[in-house]
């Protein structure tokens, strides 16, 4: 079946790209499923040791649908996601709030901060992308793209969605950081 074969194309090019850790973004709820259908696959092949998450998705109540693929008691369902996944040894690290400034000192010093930290302003910094090779990506259509973050949230409050729920206030980036980030 197709989803086989993408767990297995992705346990197979963890393995031929080493690396310190392993990330998973958790964006919400519904992903939680595929985050630990994936952990299991690399556990089984051994590459478990160094797995990180984070994302919104680690703070919400775990999702039923995991307990189709671990045997968990109606307690474990009332749990954050990423607390559980530490509890079911799963993962090793879990990184709550944004990420911008904790995943470079996770990085930089091996520790998290065990409570979620929100950034006020974005942009007081930006990636550097000198140490990349570029011809090791795949590129949509052929083309050369790279993501930016320009804000954060949402300025509606639909009732259906959750970013509101996520990401607190909408947040933005000054147009001249904003610009000076692209150039």
């Amino acid at each position: 079946d197709i989803l086989e074969q993408l767990y297995a194309h992705i346990v197979s090019t963890v393995k031929e790209h080493p690396s310190k850790y392993i990330g998973f973004s958790v964006f919400s709820y519904f992903t939680h499923k595929i985050v630990v259908e994936l952990i299991l696959r690399l556990q089984q092949a051994g590459l478990d040791d160094r797995i990180v998450l984070g994302g919104r998705g680690v703070t919400a109540t775990t999702c039923d649908a995991v307990n189709d693929l671990l045997t968990l008691t109606p307690a474990d369902l009332e749990m954050d996601f990423g607390d559980l996944m530490v509890k079911l040894n799963l993962v090793q690290h879990v990184i709550r709030g944004d990420g911008e400034d904790a995943v470079v000192e996770f990085l930089q010093q091996g520790s998290i901060t065990p409570e979620p930290v929100f950034i006020e302003e974005l942009g007081s910094h930006w990636p550097d992308y000198s140490d990349y090779d570029f011809e090791q990506y795949i590129w949509a259509k052929g083309q050369r793209h790279l993501s930016v973050t320009g804000s954060h949230g949402c300025v509606r409050a639909c009732d259906f969605c959750d970013i509101g729920k996520q990401f607190g206030r909408y947040k933005f980036k000054d147009g001249v950081r904003l610009a000076n980030e692209l150039i």
